[in-house]
């Protein structure tokens, strides 16, 4: 180590070194060890890939949580968990528009939403509206059709922070292709709320949410107090809101549709070598215990 051509490698023993300490790498996959692998820039080391490609903020470009390999890239993902059955995640379809970002506004009008047409027959299974609820306040989804009839009513989602979130109706409902419909989120507290959203001039609507709904228009009510049809079309306030079109099931460990006595096993495992999944959380109280475990064994009995 003293010799400025030389350095040492706990694999090969005195090997020629670069005058900066770093060998000339072609490609990270030249390199066989994880210590000369983590010390190039532009490589990193993978358990069950050896040296790979990074990007420069340590993250890969992934399109899908399915295309993970293994736990750690899994993890550091967002909206990505791993389970026994690999890395998955929720799905969902967002309407946000590009523009000018506003923070820090109340809602005003008791009811938003987007409007659109569908491209395709698929199912939702919930709506979230990114949003800072107050205290006892609520949000709920709601579809309604082009005339403005009411086709299905969500699940209530109560305020249970004090920052701004992603509220989540539980609402299943399926979408014919060539249909329009209404999705819309009622705020019982709209002038207390807090919510971002992109200021969208009228001009720039109706635009597209990716190649499943076209002609999207924001939408809004003209009442504060009375959850009904967004009967505003063209609202320059575009909140951010998303449909989720495939939502993982807590509790369902190794991913197999059902909730069984399995599943119990492997969270029984997950608190013996002291881990976390957040699919195991099942009281989303940040840790993993036997609370989780008679939560889940309840939900099996009352199924």
């Amino acid at each position: 180590e003293r010799m400025e051509r030389c350095e040492w490698s706990e694999n090969a023993g005195c090997i020629e070194g670069d005058s900066d300490g770093e060998e000339d790498w072609e490609d990270c996959s030249e390199i066989d060890n994880q210590e000369d692998c983590e010390r190039m820039e532009r490589c990193e080391w993978s358990e069950n890939a050896g040296c790979i490609e990074g990007d420069s903020d340590g993250e890969e470009d992934w399109e899908d949580c399915s295309e993970i390999d293994n736990q750690e890239d899994c993890e550091r993902t967002e909206g990505c968990q791993w389970t026994d059955a690999g890395c998955y995640g929720d799905e969902y379809i967002d309407f946000t528009p590009n523009g000018a970002l506003v923070e820090g506004n109340a809602p005003l009008w008791g009811n938003r939403g987007y409007q659109f047409t569908t491209q395709q027959t698929f199912t939702m299974y919930a709506g979230e509206w990114w949003i800072n609820l107050p205290d006892d306040a609520y949000v709920r989804a709601s579809i309604y059709d082009f005339d403005g009839n009411l086709l299905e009513m969500g699940e209530i989602a109560l305020s249970d922070s004090n920052e701004e979130k992603w509220y989540r109706s539980e609402l299943e409902f399926t979408f014919e292709e060539g249909g329009t419909y209404t999705l819309s989120f009622y705020c019982n507290q709209s002038y207390d709320a807090i919510f971002d959203f992109i200021d969208f001039n009228i001009d720039l609507q109706p635009f597209n949410a990716g190649d499943m709904l076209t002609d999207v228009w924001s939408r809004s009510s003209s009442s504060d107090t009375e959850e009904q049809f967004p009967d505003y079309l063209g609202n320059s306030w575009a909140p951010f809101q998303r449909m989720l079109t495939n939502i993982t099931e807590s509790g369902d460990m190794n991913n197999d549709g059902i909730v069984n006595i399995l599943d119990v096993i492997i969270i029984t495992n997950l608190i013996l070598n002291d881990q976390y999944e957040n699919n195991a959380d099942l009281n989303n109280d940040n840790s993993i215990n036997v609370q989780d475990i008679i939560i889940l064994i309840n939900w099996i009995l009352t199924e």
